[in-house]
């Protein structure tokens, strides 16, 4: 039960102390009054710094060099390069980090980037790799560049022709 002593600034009829406590309300900046009662400057809660907030969609609010999903990488390019394939390609418009790291991701199928995926980099900082080998007469290779910046998934290896985001299964050497 409220007691007039108590302060109660959201008016949900508990005593600001209890929203504390059960966690049904926030400090994020440890004053002891509830964020949501506070005349804020920054906003809701940006416990990383980056600007963003969980309430507006920040997808790790612990990394403040990452704030949303990356978009995909754009304008992959093969080209000969002696016996090998060079790849290159541009950063996402979208890049939702101050860092990307790309995997740049090889399969026999146009389908095989779940299950027969081969990894020739992992982890890359630049927009350049390549490719040592040939496909057997008659065959083709297929290639991804899978694009991560820290936030929690997968990372974003694009979309197929309808639109819906490729899966993409882990690197095997």
């Amino acid at each position: 039960m409220l007691d007039v002593c108590q302060a109660d600034c959201n008016a949900n009829q508990v005593a600001d102390a209890c929203d504390l406590l059960t966690g049904i309300g926030l400090d994020c900046d440890a004053s002891g009054v509830l964020d949501s009662c506070e005349v804020d400057c920054n906003g809701p809660c940006d416990g990383d710094g980056d600007g963003q907030t969980v309430v507006l969609c920040d997808c790790d609010d612990a990394n403040g060099t990452a704030w949303a999903q990356p978009g995909p990488a754009v304008g992959l390019e093969l080209a000969p390069a002696g016996a090998a394939t060079a790849l290159t390609w541009s950063a996402p418009a979208s890049p939702g980090a101050s860092a990307l790291t790309y995997d740049t991701l090889r399969a026999s199928a146009p389908d095989g980037f779940v299950d027969a995926v081969v990894c020739l980099d992992v982890a890359g900082t630049d927009t350049l790799s390549a490719d040592p080998d040939t496909p057997a007469a008659g065959s083709v290779y297929y290639y991804l560049i899978r694009v991560d910046n820290g936030c929690p998934g997968a990372g974003n290896a694009g979309t197929n022709s309808d639109g819906v985001l490729r899966q993409t299964g882990p690197c095997r050497r």
